[in-house]
C-alpha cells in the first residue's frame, strides 16, 4: 500500500508546477534520478531531459497568466522556472562536453544537438512572450543554447541524420528476405530436404496399402495353401511335384484332377457346365 500511495503521488506530481503543493516532491525526484545515474554522460542527459520540463513549465505558467496580468507571484515563479531551465541546459552541456573531450564519442555531442534542434524554436516562441522583466533570465535561456549551438555546429556534418537513427533504432523482424524465385530451400520441409531429387513422394498422393492389397498378393503367390503363404510345410526336397490342393507341379507336366462329388442338384445350379446329374460318382 505504501508503494503504491508512493507511486500516486509521483505521478501526480509529475504535472505539478511552480507554486503548486506536489512541486517540491517533484524536484526531489528529479534529484533522487540525477543521484542514480551511471556516470557523467548518463547524468548529462538526465540534466538535458529537466531543462526541457522547465521549459514546459514556464511555458504553461504563461498560459495560465493570460487570463489577466502578471502579479508578482506569477512573474517570480516564471523566473523559477526559466532559472532552472538555464542551470540544468548549462550542466547537461558542461558534462556532455567533459564526455566527449574524455572519450572522443559523438554520442554526447549527438544529444547536445537533437536537445538544441528539439526546442530551438519553442523557446524562440516562448521569449518572443516574456514580459520585458524577465527578459534578463531569457537572455541568459538563449546564452546556453549559443554555446549548445557553438560547439554541435562544427560536428553536425559528423552526426547521423535523423533517416539513418530510424534505420538504426528501427524494429527486427529477424525474417530472411525470400530469395527471388520462389521459397528459400532452407524453408522447405524436413521430409523434402531429406528425400533425394527424383525419388521426392508426396504424402497426400501416395499410395497407402490397402487390407485386400495384402489379400490379392497372397492369392497370386499361392494363397494360403501353396505358394510363399502355404500353411502345409513345403516339400523337403525342394522340387516342385504337384500336390492334390495346388495342382500344380512342373511346366511341362499336366496337373491330375481331383475326384470331385457333384450333390444332385448341382446341375439345376450349374446349368453352363453340362454335367448329368445321373453322371454322378
Amino acid at each position: 500500500m505504501a508503494a503504491g500511495a508512493f507511486g500516486g503521488v509521483a505521478a501526480a506530481s509529475s504535472n505539478a508546477l511552480p507554486g503548486d503543493t506536489l512541486y517540491g516532491f517533484k524536484r526531489g525526484m528529479e534529484d533522487l534520478k540525477l543521484e542514480m545515474a551511471d556516470g557523467d554522460a548518463d547524468r548529462g542527459r538526465i540534466y538535458l531531459d529537466q531543462a526541457s520540463t522547465r521549459m514546459s513549465e514556464a511555458r504553461r505558467l504563461m498560459e495560465r497568466a493570460r487570463t489577466g496580468d502578471l502579479d508578482h507571484d506569477s512573474l517570480g515563479e516564471i523566473r523559477r522556472a526559466l532559472a532552472g531551465m538555464r542551470h540544468d541546459a548549462s550542466e547537461g552541456h558542461r558534462l556532455l562536453h567533459q564526455v566527449y573531450e574524455r572519450d572522443g564519442s559523438l554520442g554526447p555531442i549527438q544529444q547536445l544537438s537533437t536537445f538544441s534542434q528539439a526546442h530551438r524554436d519553442g523557446w524562440s516562441r516562448l521569449r518572443e512572450q516574456l514580459p520585458v522583466q524577465l527578459m534578463d533570465v531569457g537572455d541568459e535561456v538563449s546564452s546556453v543554447f549559443d554555446a549548445i549551438d557553438q560547439e554541435v555546429g562544427p560536428l553536425r556534418a559528423l552526426l547521423p541524420t535523423k533517416k539513418e537513427q530510424q534505420a538504426q533504432s528501427g524494429p527486427q523482424t529477424g525474417h530472411a528476405p525470400q530469395r527471388a524465385g520462389g521459397t528459400d530451400p532452407d524453408d522447405r520441409p524436413a521430409s523434402a530436404s531429406a528425400t533425394p531429387s527424383g525419388s521426392r513422394t508426396d504424402e497426400k498422393t501416395a499410395p497407402r496399402p490397402h487390407p485386400s492389397s495384402s489379400a490379392s498378393a497372397h492369392s497370386q503367390s499361392g494363397g494360403l495353401v501353396g505358394g510363399a503363404g502355404d500353411l502345409l510345410d513345403p516339400p523337403l526336397g525342394g522340387g516342385s511335384s504337384p500336390t492334390p490342393s495346388t495342382g500344380k507341379g512342373d511346366p511341362g507336366s499336366k496337373p491330375s484332377q481331383p475326384d470331385i462329388t457333384i450333390p444332385p442338384l448341382l446341375p439345376d445350379l450349374l446349368p453352363g457346365l453340362s454335367i448329368d446329374g445321373d453322371d454322378t460318382r
